[in-house]
């Protein structure tokens, strides 16, 4: 019966994985209940998982999706996000900085992001970066400066030719 339990466990981490750009595993031990169901509400609401990791379950899983780095990490308690969208990295780790801010007991341990293994200090770093929807926003606002300007001169030459030609007209009458 543990086999089975073992292999589904296996199984479901997998492809939560296969989903996923990365995760990041934490250490909770000291978390109250509350705290728990606080930190698993606020990431469910980001579309985001958060596990118990029994590490052994957690090596033989990274070892046949060939994740290596963890090794030593994976040991005392340990839980793990996982986005369940792609891309959601960078929101998981805002997410779990600020919980991070906030707790006295939730720490966090490393991450691993698009095939390279993040310490805490780049997982804090990775959270400050812009969301998606704002850096697209600050590329447009990019692309259109330069078009505004080219416009605000384009005008400017045709407000010129007018104000010349009016005083033109104003002189010979």
């Amino acid at each position: 019966m543990a086999g089975i339990v073992k292999d589904l466990m296996v199984k479901e981490y997998k492809e939560a994985l296969a989903s996923s750009d990365g995760f990041i595993l934490t250490e909770y031990v000291g978390l109250t209940v509350e705290e728990v169901d606080r930190l698993r509400r606020g990431l469910e609401s980001q579309n985001i998982n958060y596990k118990v990791l029994k590490n052994r379950i957690a090596n033989i899983v990274f070892k046949e999706q060939k994740i290596e780095g963890f090794e030593e990490v994976l040991k005392g308690s340990s839980a793990i996000l996982i986005p369940k969208d792609k891309e959601k990295m960078v929101d998981t780790a805002k997410v779990i900085v600020k919980f991070e801010k906030d707790s006295d007991f939730l720490k966090i341990k490393c991450g691993y992001v698009d095939g390279e293994v993040f310490t805490r200090e780049k997982i804090i770093e990775l959270s400050k970066i812009p969301s998606r929807e704002v850096l697209i926003a600050q590329i447009l606002m990019c692309l259109q400066s330069p078009i505004s300007g080219v416009v605000n001169v384009l005008s400017g030459v045709t407000r010129n030719l007018v104000y010349a030609l009016n005083a033109i007209k104003d002189k010979k009458e």
